[in-house]
């Protein structure tokens, strides 16, 4: 009961009833509620915010056990409602954080508007996550300055609208906290380049 998956329909009986059963044992989970037939439209999306919250209502409890957390789904509001629970937890058995939405990826939102809910970025695991090393973050961003990113071994960013990317600045001190990075993958995402802000900088080496 050490790896469990959450990829049927709520309420994921089973899969809570595997939970329950773990007792106290390390954890390995894995959510993925995407629809492989979803339109792409936010509003049809047949997985919706309660949904998450009541998902991540079975998760929280137990994450002081969980060693490796993968989320993945479709919609803005359906990760956000995730990810937003994930605030001020601590997990200080978790070495491995994914999350991946698989909605459009925008370039920048200049065109269409940053959607409301991304306006406040969000902070995850100020409570801590000492054994935090492998970080994915695939359409989606956090906030960038106060999430614990020291000491990351593999850091992979994609699909990231430009706004809501990390400032030079940030994006360097990242990796000057993980001097042991070993991975490091950027895709459609990457740190706001600044020409002038970037001058005279030395660089970051491994």
């Amino acid at each position: 009961w050490s790896i469990i998956e959450f990829k049927t329909k709520p309420p994921f009986t089973e899969s809570v009833e595997a939970l329950r059963r773990s007792k106290n044992a390390p954890l390995i989970l894995l959510v993925d509620v995407r629809d492989p037939k979803w339109s792409t439209v936010e509003s049809q999306s047949t997985f919706s915010q309660t949904d998450m919250t009541a998902l991540m209502g079975h998760i929280v409890p137990v994450m002081n056990r969980v060693t490796e957390l993968y989320i993945l789904c479709d919609t803005w509001k359906v990760v956000l409602s995730a990810i937003i629970q994930l605030r001020e937890i601590e997990a200080p058995a978790l070495s491995r954080f994914e999350v991946l939405r698989s909605g459009k990826a925008y370039v920048t939102f200049e065109r269409f508007g940053m959607p409301e809910e991304l306006n406040r970025p969000i902070a995850l695991f100020k409570g801590g996550a000492p054994r935090l090393n492998h970080v994915s973050l695939d359409g989606v961003h956090v906030d960038w300055i106060r999430t614990p990113l020291k000491n990351i071994r593999t850091l992979e960013m994609r699909k990231m609208a430009m706004e809501v990317m990390p400032s030079l600045k940030v994006f360097r001190q990242m990796l000057l906290d993980s001097s042991g990075l070993r991975i490091l993958t950027l895709e459609g995402a990457g740190p706001q380049w600044v020409d002038e802000e970037a001058d005279g900088w030395v660089p970051v080496e491994f």
